[in-house]
């Protein structure tokens, strides 16, 4: 939702689907803002198909919106991407421990420090195998 607002107009979305994307962006932030202060539990997905409004790549852009819009600490936001979303894939996914699947980046500074740093990636494994020296050779 978050592109199609920002960018929509620039792709073709017609006003009535802005204005109903825009209406949905903030009853989203909002409901989501009050599930993480009641202490329900955030985890990360991904839509983000190859699409111009839903580039692949970008998946950084959730966690940076849930730092800025919904109020998570970077800490949070990591947690939200890594040991919460986790717990909602079958258990040979998304740990980091011998016959997981382990598929993961390493960064090249610390997101704690400012979430940014989820764009500084400084390699990729998938299942366990470094794949990448960074996002450029993906």
């Amino acid at each position: 939702m978050f592109r199609i607002v920002e960018e929509g107009a620039d792709h073709g979305v017609p006003e009535y689907g802005l204005r109903k994307s825009r209406e949905a962006f903030v009853a989203h932030v909002e409901s989501t803002r009050r599930a993480h202060a009641a202490g329900v539990p955030v985890a990360t997905g991904t839509d983000f198909l190859g699409a111009p409004l839903v580039p692949h790549g970008e998946n950084a852009l959730e966690l940076e919106l849930l730092v800025e819009e919904i109020g998570l600490s970077p800490l949070e936001a990591i947690e939200a991407a890594t040991g919460i979303a986790a717990r909602t894939v079958p258990d040979d996914v998304g740990d980091l421990r011998p016959g997981a699947h382990a598929d993961f980046v390493a960064l090249d500074a610390d997101p704690r420090d400012g979430i940014e740093a989820v764009r500084e990636v400084a390699a990729v494994y998938k299942g366990g195998e470094r794949v990448a020296n960074g996002a450029s050779d993906l």
